[in-house]
């Protein structure tokens, strides 16, 4: 039988993003980053909306690790949002590992939305991935 091993430290992390439309054009409006989540802005193309890319410091997530993403886009804002590489799930002797989303999308918003997640092999589980958009925007899987 595995020991439990509560003590070890554990990952925490958090960002919150917020976009907004000014003079006809998307502009990251706030940036909040704790932990071992960090946010990166490649240059867009000229004309391309904002692009924001999710990274975790610390490589993966185990047991007892927490995550959590808010994202706001402003009414008529548009951006993209990916991670850099799959989000790796590795096995664990005790407790969860959670990664929690918050997407919230004003009248006519539009968010392009990627994310990929992976279980180490030897895992117990599965990750479960899924998002949902608010009646009033646009928003696309890919």
């Amino acid at each position: 039988m595995l020991q439990t091993l509560s003590w070890l430290p554990r990952t925490e992390g958090a960002a919150r993003l917020s976009f907004a439309r000014r003079d006809e054009q998307t502009r990251l409006d706030v940036l909040y980053q704790a932990g071992a989540a960090r946010v990166r802005f490649p240059r867009p193309a000229t004309g391309a909306p904002p692009e924001a890319v999710l990274l975790n410091t610390a490589g993966g997530l185990t047991g007892g690790d927490h995550m959590s993403l808010d994202v706001t886009l402003g009414a008529r804002a548009e951006a993209t949002l990916t991670t850099a590489a799959a989000e790796k799930i590795y096995r664990a002797r005790d407790g969860d590992a959670t990664i929690g989303v918050k997407l919230s999308l004003g009248a006519g918003a539009r968010l392009a939305w990627r994310r990929s997640c992976s279980t180490a092999r030897g895992s117990t589980g599965a990750p479960m991935c899924s998002s949902r958009a608010m009646p009033a925007s646009s928003a696309s899987n890919f």
